[in-house]
This record gives structure tokens, C-alpha cells and sequence, in this order.
């Protein structure tokens, strides 16, 4: 965990280094006339004008999407749940991870969009932190 906790680190400084160095633009505000919701994304609201009209439904589908992309969160609860009896505070555990995987899911999204070129990114939406370490600034081996 500790190794991972510094590639994160270093991965999220880079990302900003890159932000700033090319100062790239945000990404657009949630508001209707930006949404580009695919039907398969829509699931039953596919033909509805709901979350079209309303950003903050793409926003709840788009929050249900990354939940069930968290699966591996349940695996580590549940062990975390089996060893309550050894672990000495298991609740600070759970806040922790909880708060890591929050913190750098929302980030490598964030950035991805912020980093990756629109036309590349398509290539990369099952590993994003992969895109991202292919459009990092500096030279490709470092990447």
C-alpha cells in the first residue's frame, strides 16, 4: 500500500505539472447543452429527455456508473470485515480507503479529460491512468 500511496503521489503531482505546463482548459460545467449521453450510458432513460434536460441526473448516472467500477472497494470491505477481530481500528481503515479511492478515481477522471486529447482518449476509457502516462509532459521513457 505504501508503494502504491507514492506512485499516486507522484502521479497526481505530474498530472498537475502537465496541467500547468500546458495549460490546459477545464473541463465544461455539467450543464445540458454539454451533455453527450450515449444511449448504452442511459440504460432504461435512454428515451427519456430527462437527463438532457436536467444535469444533475447525468451527473446521479454518471455517479452510479463509477460505483459499480468500484467493485474491487467491496472485495477490500469485505476483508477488511473478516479481520475486524485482529485489525485494531478497522472503521479508520475503511475512512481511509474510502477517502483514497474517492480522492483518486475523481483525479484520474479530472485529469484524463483535462490531459488526454479528445481523439486519443477513446483508445484509453479501460485504462485512463495508462493515457495518462502516455500524455504526460516529459520524455516517453519516463512515462
Amino acid at each position: 500500500m505504501k508503494l502504491v500511496t507514492v506512485m499516486v503521489v507522484v502521479l497526481i503531482a505530474w498530472c498537475a505539472y502537465t496541467v500547468a505546463v500546458r495549460h490546459s482548459a477545464l473541463p465544461p460545467w455539467p450543464y445540458p447543452r454539454n451533455l453527450r449521453l450515449s444511449g448504452s450510458a442511459l440504460g432504461w432513460l435512454a428515451h427519456s429527455s430527462l437527463p438532457h434536460m436536467f444535469g444533475i441526473i447525468a451527473i446521479f448516472i454518471a455517479l452510479g456508473h463509477s460505483v459499480l467500477a468500484m467493485s474491487g472497494e467491496e472485495s477490500l470491505a469485505r476483508s477488511i470485515a473478516k479481520s475486524k477481530a485482529q485489525a485494531p481500528q478497522p472503521e479508520k481503515a475503511g475512512a481511509v480507503i474510502f477517502i483514497y479511492s474517492l480522492v483518486f478515481t475523481s483525479l484520474v477522471s479530472f485529469f484524463a479529460v483535462m490531459i488526454i486529447p479528445d481523439d486519443v482518449r477513446q483508445h484509453f476509457l479501460e485504462n485512463l491512468i495508462g493515457g495518462l502516462a502516455m500524455n504526460l509532459k516529459g520524455h516517453f521513457s519516463l512515462a
